[in-house]
């Protein structure tokens, strides 16, 4: 049964929720607002089309989504309920989750690029030690592997990453399973090309990418065109593309953090969230 604007879903306690907006589209199916008829609360529901190699692939999933459910944080949104097609036979799978409804940090960067106005040295460091403390805390549990402007949501003043759980859980006996290479390409690092273990370090090269971006407004590398080789050629070899750019608009230890986090080496990056937020201080 497909779900769209008008159905009703439920969660783990029976609470009925009727969807009554479309806000979004992706990879993984719509996102829709949806009202929690016991209190009229407003939600976002994200509907799930799971399509597995095997039954290995979709344990992964449920194991990695199952664990995305008990990370908390100011600057993560908070999953109320994700149903796996189970409890309610008639329904789709579907993540009950927070809503954000300041728009997403792909947004935020296109409006400056418009105006050709840059974020100040005091806009970027809150919104890196916002981002940052985000990922320290969802990073415990898992690795993202699909970080994008577009997954940074808006609430209010408060910046709130969304989609992890939607990869692979970060354990050793899940790393050599079947959901590699999820990330997007334009934020992808070395070793997910590679095919290599899921590290924390996969996650601070694509938001060394978003760091870049927010400084400068510009992506870090010449891409001449948006294709496999392409990107993947970029992420390998590629210097970042105007580095003097980066350094004019931050400072030199701004810069020398997003350099770090952009190492084409996975060992010469950060080895934790704690250590580059040291930097800031």
């Amino acid at each position: 049964m497909l779900i769209t604007i008008g159905s009703k879903v439920k969660d783990g306690n029976g609470n009925e929720y009727e969807l009554i907006e479309e806000i979004g589209q992706g990879g993984f199916g719509c996102v829709f607002k949806a009202n929690r008829i016991n209190d009229n609360q407003k939600f976002a529901i994200k509907t799930l089309i799971p399509s597995f190699a095997n039954e290995d692939a979709k344990t992964c999933f449920m194991n990695e989504i199952n664990l995305a459910k008990e990370i908390n944080g100011e600057n993560i949104i908070h999953y109320e309920f994700f149903h796996n097609g189970e409890q309610y036979p008639e329904l789709p799978p579907y993540i009950i989750m927070e809503l954000a409804n300041n728009g997403t940090l792909r947004d935020i960067i296109e409006e400056r690029k418009k105006l050709n106005q840059y974020f100040t040295i005091d806009e970027l460091c809150s919104i890196y030690k916002q981002l940052i403390s985000g990922m320290n805390i969802i990073n415990k549990t898992l690795v993202h592997r699909d970080i994008k402007p577009e997954n940074i949501l808006i609430n209010g003043n408060v910046l709130k990453i969304t989609d992890f759980g939607l990869a692979k859980v970060s354990e050793e006996q899940t790393r050599t399973k079947t959901l590699k290479g999820s990330g997007t390409y334009l934020y992808m690092s070395p070793e997910c090309w590679n095919d290599d273990k899921n590290t924390i370090q996969m996650d601070i090269y694509s938001m060394g990418i978003i760091f870049y971006e927010l400084a400068t407004l510009e992506y870090p590398y010449n891409i001449t065109k948006k294709e496999y080789e392409v990107f993947k050629t970029a992420h390998l070899y590629s210097p970042i593309a105007n580095a003097k750019k980066l350094q004019q608009n931050t400072n030199p230890q701004i810069s020398s953090i997003i350099i770090k986090m952009l190492d084409k080496a996975r060992q010469r990056r950060f080895n934790s969230w704690e250590e580059i937020l040291e930097q800031f201080n």
